[in-house]
């Protein structure tokens, strides 16, 4: 996929640009992120996609906080997966908020699978007992949208820049359906695929409800290096419930 090759050479390059600039080698990165308690840890590796926060994952965290706490829509929820997790920060923040989460990826879809799948799961355990202090739960789900039987059933789906095969289009609307009845998407829209993804859902849902979203609505809370040049949006998806 270009837009994933293009990705990792940004990443890869910025890595060496940093390494540059301190004259010796970094393995990885350790990223505190503040809750209302204590800072979770979010370990990055520069070597594939899957192990880096990107713009998207820093705005997913900003938008799904907001609506969890203004959209009288989504009282009650508890119950949470993001689709797609990478390093999981979103995910490991509502539960360090105390909401139950699962943070689902594949093992095998690419290149690197197993390399951000081994990150996630360390990122849950360094984080594991800041969690059972706020009273949530975090747990790892290998999910292959292509073959979903064990996707579980949950008040709320999330996911970050997820839109990227269009093979797998028609199994992510699969999944999302799946998994839950509501669903919060923040997706680059300069991707390749993505309005043919939006005519897709639209077709499939009851409700696609589209709202522009930008790294400047967070001001300098977040930082999203590589998000000044992208074009976001974020989406509120409904299904009928089964």
């Amino acid at each position: 996929n270009e837009d994933q090759e293009r990705a990792d050479s940004w990443q890869m390059g910025e890595h060496k640009r940093l390494e540059a600039e301190l004259g010796f080698s970094i393995t990885g990165y350790a990223t505190h992120v503040d809750t209302d308690t204590r800072p979770v840890i979010v370990q990055e590796l520069p070597d594939v996609v899957g192990t880096k926060i990107w713009a998207g994952e820093w705005m997913l965290w900003g938008a799904v906080a907001r609506e969890l706490s203004s959209n009288k829509e989504l009282t009650g929820v508890k119950t949470i997966i993001e689709l797609g997790a990478g390093c999981g920060m979103c995910g490991l923040l509502l539960a360090a908020l105390g909401y139950d989460v699962i943070l689902s990826d594949t093992r095998t879809g690419y290149d690197g699978a197993q390399k951000t799948w081994d990150n996630m799961v360390r990122n849950i355990e360094a984080n594991s007992l800041l969690v059972a202090e706020s009273n949530g739960q975090i747990k790892s789900l290998e999910l292959d949208w292509t073959a979903n039987e064990n996707a579980p059933q949950v008040d709320l789906v999330i996911g970050a820049d997820i839109i990227y095969e269009p093979y797998l289009f028609p199994a992510l609307i699969d999944t999302l359906r799946r998994c839950s009845k509501r669903a919060i998407i923040i997706q680059n829209i300069a991707r390749a695929g993505t309005a043919t993804f939006k005519e897709m859902c639209k077709a499939e849902c009851t409700s696609f409800t589209v709202n522009p979203i930008s790294p400047d609505e967070f001001g300098n809370k977040f930082p999203m290096h590589d998000g000044k040049t992208g074009k976001y949006e974020v989406w509120f998806i409904s299904f009928d419930s089964d």
